[in-house]
């Protein structure tokens, strides 16, 4: 067997790929094996014995969608299994490309519209099929070089479709296929923009390439829609980003022809001929200008290779310039054409400019982002929003910005690249810098208004940033739609190394935001270069709060033992300055780990002394919260009454200081107080107002949660088919956001669900799910209430033994907790499956165990236990 090539992958799934061949080819080694191997590697190089991976952590590099590698990690396991310096060093070249172009891919360019069509436009005597129906077929691939006009015609072709039928939906996408310095556009990122124009909201855009794909084609189904892919790199960029649909018609443009499924027209487009060429310059130009020397535009057209784009340029140029003859342009049109007729037209269009639209094209292109707003662009130039608006609608209006979307304006990619050379050429880099500067403290104002406006009870604990430019004051909605617009523009900014106060900043000024809605890989993102910036800095209290929100993210994937070490660190560094507010914070999330780890005592010690440092320095949305989690051990461990009064004076807290995530929590909890207590009606009011607040602050694994919550409450009071609904709908919001601690108690839930109207089957194989889901993160307490529901639904199906095992590993881990109610839950189990397996005896014992439990805790579920006793007393 040959040594894989990793040169075949072009992503990271690939590459991960290519390395478990790889292993394969090495002998397949056991994960503990390659352990073993990376930990040798390190220790030969002196890498402290703390920073070693676990077997887990290798583990983890060889599974495909899971998470953000460690590329040192990946390397040192290539070395693990291949012997051969330069095998390794080719490995890890191709690491760092693939890494290097996967943001990058992510930054697209989509709208809702056609772009505007050409005033005056060539007809093609090569193309005649075209004028038709796009060929008949539904899709239709145009073909060609660089600047031969493929886009012109394929969105001439689109306004004659719709000037047929205007009521089509129309969708379009720049997938920069040729990019000169960037990757071509993610088919990923490009779905979830096209979601987000079909009216799908952020956080319902799925995690997955597959899950995109079928929802977009789920949308376009038995629709009139029109698709414009411009720039297409090869198929497996296209087709994802088919509609799938006989009524959908899809124009794409490359340079080369993607091979693609039936039903399929190919437009090759060569140059223009003479005729042509002169054509568009007579209908550019004006017929005058160029019958007053007709052969030497005819020279023209041949210096610049018939190329159309350059031919549209030249002629705006001979119209808008009347004191130009046609020779006037042979001079310089003679060198350029050797470059390439693209360069050329593009240099002429930017000499046509005055200095000051020279200048704002040359700093556009160099703003690191996809597009770019006036208020930015004004930023960016150091000009007022007015005077920066004007120049905008000038260069849109010679085509060398683009408007994706009202208010936004972006490039073509070789405008750009053009644009990026003039300004290394033009520029002082020290005038770029301080441009990108203004334009960092543009975005970071703006950040920093936002959060402001979306949590102002935390607003103590962010950065002071100094005011940049003009932001009023915004209302929650305009600020998460400013966030959301301005997402990627701020990733891109806090990936500059030149600037890492902005980074560190804009990391800590984020992290609630991408918390609440569930930005995991964003925000991960965003922390991790914070925690390189802040070391670089030497800002050891940043280190800290970048530590700190590492592990609220990795905690929220259910990666518990990377969200400790990063919570330890964080506190090790509170410790060392001294920062009792910190050492709070940080110890009520170390606390919530072991609490999900199932030891109860432990998060309780540490919920407390997060409670007393709260109170001591004064930090009331931190006694809520902690007050929060507090209540829910309480109520694992029985004393429920304790429970329900920590989760009011929560509640009141957190309405008191507008902290509405908060306030939906204390809800959420207080209703499964009643819950438990038999009290459905409460139960079900509390659920249906924390799942209100939780849509009203926009916080989705809140409202994912409190559905589940909401669906039990239902399904108690026989609304069955309303618990089936939002328990489908919660599943969804888990897996969406990748929240593997939610989709298990969802899966759990609705295998509840399902046992309570009969279906066995179903119900347990929920239940496993959710079990191995729980296994996996190391949750102990989704396994806990799984396991029970799991016993409860086998003794239904009539499988009494398996029933019992699996009460018994339940009570086993409910008494290691020290978790009353579900100990309590396990004893009602294995009594009830020792009654279906004939044995009425252990029944009754098991059922009086359980009885005094409940009695303790004050549940009804004692008097119901009783019941059952009677018979077995006479």
């Amino acid at each position: 067997m040959p040594v894989p090539d990793p040169e075949r992958a072009r992503s990271l799934d690939e590459f991960i790929a290519q390395l478990r061949l790889l292993k394969a080819w090495a002998g397949n080694p056991s994960v503990t094996a390659v352990t073993k191997r990376v930990h040798e590697q390190w220790h030969a190089a002196g890498r402290p014995r703390g920073e070693w991976p676990g077997r887990a952590t290798v583990g983890d590099c060889f599974r495909v969608g899971r998470r953000r590698p460690n590329a040192e990690l990946l390397v040192a396991i290539v070395r693990a299994l291949v012997d051969d310096p330069e095998e390794v060093a080719r490995w890890e070249r191709v690491l760092g490309r693939i890494q290097g172009g996967r943001e990058a891919a992510g930054h697209v360019s989509v709208q809702g519209r056609l772009p505007d069509d050409l005033a005056v436009f060539t007809d093609r005597a090569a193309t005649p099929a075209v004028h038709g129906s796009a060929g008949g077929d539904p899709v239709s691939v145009f073909t060609g070089m660089a600047g031969v006009g493929k886009t012109a015609l394929a969105v001439r072709v689109g306004h004659r479709l719709l000037a047929r039928d205007p009521e089509r939906t129309v969708l379009f996408a720049n997938l920069r296929g040729f990019d000169p310095e960037g990757p071509p556009a993610d088919p990923a990122a490009v779905l979830e923009a096209f979601l987000r124009l079909l009216g799908v909201p952020g956080d319902r855009v799925p995690r997955t390439l597959d899950g995109r794909v079928e929802l977009y084609r789920r949308k376009l189904a038995a629709t009139k829609a029109l698709v414009v892919l411009d720039n297409a790199r090869d198929e497996a960029q296209v087709e994802p980003l088919l509609p799938g649909s006989p009524t959908c018609l899809t124009l794409i443009t490359s340079r080369t022809a993607p091979a693609g499924p039936g039903g399929v027209t190919t437009v090759p487009l060569p140059l223009f001929t003479p005729a042509e060429a002169l054509d568009l310059l007579r209908r550019t130009a004006g017929a005058d200008r160029v019958d007053a020397d007709p052969a030497v535009v005819a020279r023209i057209a041949d210096l610049l290779g018939h190329l159309p784009l350059a031919l549209s340029v030249i002629g705006r140029h001979l119209r808008d310039h009347p004191d130009w003859t046609p020779a006037d342009y042979l001079p310089p049109l003679t060198a350029l054409a050797l470059e390439g007729g693209v360069r050329a037209a593009l240099a002429l269009s930017y000499e046509s400019l005055p200095a000051d639209l020279r200048r704002l094209l040359r700093l556009l292109a160099r703003q690191p982002g996809p597009d770019i707003g006036a208020p930015a662009a004004a930023a960016l130039a150091g000009e007022d929003v007015d005077t920066t608006q004007e120049g905008l609608r000038k260069l849109a209006d010679a085509h060398l910005v683009e408007c994706p979307t009202p208010g936004r304006h972006g490039f073509h990619d070789l405008v750009r690249a053009y644009a990026v050379e003039r300004s290394r050429l033009d520029d002082p880099p020290t005038r770029t810098r301080e441009a990108l500067t203004r334009l960092a403290d543009h975005y970071r104002h703006g950040v920093a208004t936002a959060m402001d406006a979306l949590y102002p009870y935390e607003k103590h604990r962010r950065p002071e940033v100094p005011p940049a430019g003009r932001f009023e004051p915004l209302t929650a909605a305009a600020a998460r739609a400013w966030l959301d617009e301005e997402e990627t523009n701020l990733l891109a900014v806090a990936d500059d190394p030149d600037n890492p106060r902005h980074t560190a900043d804009l990391s800590t000024l984020l992290w609630r935001h991408l918390h609440n809605t569930a930005r995991s890989s964003v925000a991960l993102a965003f922390h991790e270069r914070a925690l390189t910036a802040t070391r670089a800095l030497g800002d050891r209290a940043g280190e800290g709060h970048t530590h700190n929100h590492l592990g609220a993210t990795h905690w929220r994937q259910g990666r518990f033992p990377e969200a400790l070490d990063h919570y330890r660190q964080a506190l090790a560094i509170a410790r060392e300055l001294g920062d009792r507010a910190v050492q709070g914070r940080v110890l009520n999330n170390i606390g919530i780990i072991h609490e999900r780890q199932g030891r109860l005592s432990v998060a309780l010690d540490h919920y407390h002394r997060a409670l007393a440092v709260a109170g001591e320095v004064g930090d009331r949305a931190s006694r809520s919260r902690t007050l929060n989690n507090i209540g829910n051990v309480q109520w694992g461990l029985g004393r429920h009454g304790e429970a329900l009064a920590s989760h009011q004076e929560a509640l009141a807290i957190a309405r008191d200081l507008g902290d509405r995530v908060n306030e939906s929590m204390a809800l959420n909890n207080i209703g499964n107080v009643h819950r438990c207590r038999g009290d459905h009606v409460q139960a079900l009011e509390h659920f249906e107002r924390s799942l209100a607040v939780a849509r009203e602050s926009g916080t989705s694994d809140e409202v994912g949660h409190g559905m589940t919550n909401l669906a039990l409450a239902c399904f108690r009071l026989g609304r069955q088919r309303e618990a089936t609904t939002l328990l489908a709908e919660a599943l969804t919001i888990a897996r969406e956001a990748d929240n593997r601690l939610n989709e298990g108690y969802a899966l759990t839930c609705l295998g509840v669900v399902h046992h309570g109207r009969g279906r066995h089957a179903e119900a347990i194989r929920h239940h496993r799910r959710a079990i191995a889901i729980a296994e996996e993160a190391g949750d102990h307490t989704v396994r806990l209430l799984a396991l029970n529901n799991l016993g409860e639904a086998l003794c239904g199906a009539m499988e009494p033994a398996e029933a019992i095992d699996v009460h018994r590993s339940a009570l086993l881990l409910a008494e290691d907790a020290g978790d009353s109610y579900e100990r309590a839950r396990a004893l009602t189990g294995l009594g009830d499956a020792h009654q279906a397996a004939g044995d009425p005896v252990r029944a009754a014992e098991h059922w009086r165990r359980a009885v005094v439990l409940y009695e303790d805790m004050g549940l009804p579920d004692a008097s119901q236990l009783r019941a059952r006793l009677e018979p077995t007393r006479t």
